[in-house]
């Protein structure tokens, strides 16, 4: 507020219009399903905060069609790849999405099968399937290869998604209005059916 300028008034005005244009929006789940299949969509943006030199993290946990947990953050450490940058989110997807399933069975739920994690990069795919210590990936902090240990314990099952389909995709970057518009409906963001009394 102390430097604003014609650029910062118009891009405020953008999103407010945005917010009146969407405000009968919410949160769709697709009652008809009642499997409690769930998945994970992990994104990241390589070093794009240009100050900083970090990436951005972001994921999207999708249950019934519509988002029961999602998360934009910038990440604490700068990484050194795009597969670095893509592993961390994966990981911290991976975390809540176990946590989320760890929940649902406390509560009585049945799951079996392992918590699909969606990457669309294929280098991080392949340092979680592959538990052996490259040289390029000796820098990682281990923290963020527990994945594979999730993996392993068939927890979890890592599977590509092209950027085209990547739900998480929405909050890393800026989009174009179409590819916008799709992921937002991926998300379960659609007008709310009135309520009737």
């Amino acid at each position: 507020m102390t430097c604003y300028n014609r650029t910062h008034w118009l891009a405020a005005l953008r999103i407010l219009r945005y917010l009146k244009g969407t405000s009968n929006y919410g949160l769709v789940f697709n009652g008809a399903d009642i499997r409690l299949i769930f998945e994970t969509f992990t994104d990241a943006s390589f070093a794009n905060i240009e100050d900083a030199r970090k990436s951005v993290t972001g994921f999207a946990i999708i249950m019934a069609g519509a988002a029961i947990s999602a998360k934009s953050v910038l990440q604490k450490n700068i990484t050194l790849s795009t597969a670095e940058a893509e592993l961390v989110a994966a990981m911290e997807g991976a975390k809540e999405g176990v946590w989320i399933k760890n929940l649902l069975m406390e509560l009585g739920f049945l799951l079996e099968d392992p918590l699909v994690v969606w990457c669309d990069n294929n280098a991080t795919i392949q340092i979680v399937n592959n538990p052996s210590n490259f040289p390029a990936t000796k820098h990682i902090e281990i923290k963020y290869l527990k994945i594979r240990e999730l993996q392993e314990n068939k927890e979890i099952t890592m599977r590509y998604v092209n950027t085209e389909n990547q739900v998480a995709d929405i909050f890393t970057k800026a989009l174009p209005t179409k590819q916008f518009i799709k992921l937002r409906e991926r998300l379960g963001v659609k007008p709310a059916l009135p309520y009737s009394v």
